[in-house]
């Protein structure tokens, strides 16, 4: 049974965007509430007379044709149909019937919600025109404003109980709505929580969300790591597209698993390449021991990548340290990104290394001397920067600690 209701309540919601979704699922739950209220009100009310059995019979067909139309993609009308159908019904029964005396015109108070969750985020219009229909109508009916066609035979006992039914009804079925429209909120706040995070540091994110002020820090202690597999353009040239990209992703995928595992923060991709950084946004004193470790797992993971697939891989590395600023730029895919001369420094390192190799500037090797491992390799020319002295890391020594 539960099977069942989530496939009416899903009806035409596949290939749909997230925010049509909520409301598509929003007209589907509507209108099966409406579907079981109107047989409830039908059971209770064949012993006063056929006019309002009539008018719910009426109300089904139309609440079913609310499903159907969300079935064959026709959710604008769909859209409409559930909210006049609702207060036509009240209506209806409240004149023809004994709605008027025994509190079905309360559902009114419902259906005055009902327009914010079932129409669509555009139509604002309506929404309101929607509400301030509901609303008329209910002031009219508890003022006795309409006529009564079908003057009422009820008992007061009757009376009594219809009246408390119906308020515990659209209580239940106004907490049951907002409930289920907070839930899509708050999944709908988590999952963008969730893909911002995935773009920004969560402390970064956090505010993003929280404040408008430019994001720009200065960070006096970082380290950065550049990488770029040697052998992948011209590999670019031999297979498909489909196994280029796949391969690539597993690669940097494995990269960003170890970057979370140490503690460092993947700033960006650009091709083949990756930059990650350890020291922002939150500072740490180990940032060039966390850094280093970082670059020798990514070495070990390209190498039994090419173990496994033969291509002949390498990765080329370059780390460099110091004072760097980094922020949020662009309105419209945004990015955290670093700038400074340790960027363009890092870079060089990488640029003008060894493959297979991790390349250490001078600042850098004094950071990681006491427990690493290096080959002086002299110095080079490094474009735009003259002769820089550069290291070559050999491994951790005996006894150290990264």
């Amino acid at each position: 049974m539960r099977r069942f209701l989530k496939m009416l309540m899903d009806l035409g919601t596949a290939g749909r965007p997230d925010s049509e979704v909520r409301t598509l699922r929003a007209h589907n739950t509507g209108a099966l509430i409406g579907m079981g209220v109107s047989v409830l009100w039908t059971a209770g009310q064949l012993a006063n007379g056929w006019a309002e059995a009539w008018i719910n019979v009426g109300a089904v067909l139309l609440y079913a044709g609310v499903l159907l139309l969300n079935a064959r993609r026709h959710p604008r009308v769909a859209q409409h149909l559930i909210v006049i159908a609702g207060n036509l019904q009240v209506l209806l029964l409240s004149v023809f019937g004994f709605s008027g005396v025994s509190g079905g015109h309360l559902w009114l108070l419902a259906l005055a919600v009902v327009p914010f969750l079932m129409l669509f985020e555009h139509e604002r219009v309506a929404r309101l025109f929607y509400t301030a229909l509901s609303t008329v109508l209910a002031v009219c009916i508890e003022l006795k404003v309409l006529p009564s066609i079908n003057p009422h035979t009820l008992t007061e006992m009757q009376i009594h109980v219809s009246r408390a039914l119906n308020f515990t009804l659209v209580t239940l079925t106004l907490v049951f709505l907002v409930t289920r429209f907070v839930r899509d909120i708050r999944r709908a706040e988590a999952e963008n929580d969730r893909l911002l995070q995935n773009i920004l540091p969560p402390v970064i994110a956090h505010r993003l969300r929280h404040s408008s002020a430019l994001i720009a820090d200065h960070h006096a202690q970082v380290t950065v790591v550049f990488a770029d597999i040697v052998g992948f353009t011209a590999m670019a040239e031999r297979v498909s597209a489909g196994e280029l990209v796949a391969m690539l992703n597993e690669i940097f995928s494995l990269f960003d698993d170890v970057a979370d595992e140490l503690g460092l923060e993947k700033i960006k991709t650009i091709g083949d390449a990756y930059m990650v950084a350890a020291g922002v946004p939150v500072a740490r004193d180990d940032h060039a021991q966390a850094s280093v470790e970082m670059a020798v797992r990514m070495r070990d993971i390209v190498q039994e990548v090419q173990r496994r697939s033969g291509d002949g891989l390498q990765i080329r590395i370059g780390i460099h340290s110091g004072p760097v600023v980094a922020g949020v730029i662009g309105k419209r895919k945004f990015v955290y990104d670093l700038w400074g001369d340790v960027v363009n420094t890092a870079a060089r390192m990488e640029s003008h290394g060894l493959a297979g190799e991790i390349q250490v500037s001078r600042v850098s090797w004094e950071h990681l001397a006491p427990t690493w491992e290096m080959e002086p390799r002299g110095k080079i020319p490094i474009k735009g920067k003259g002769e820089l002295e550069t290291y070559l890391l050999r491994g951790r020594r005996t006894g150290g600690r990264a």
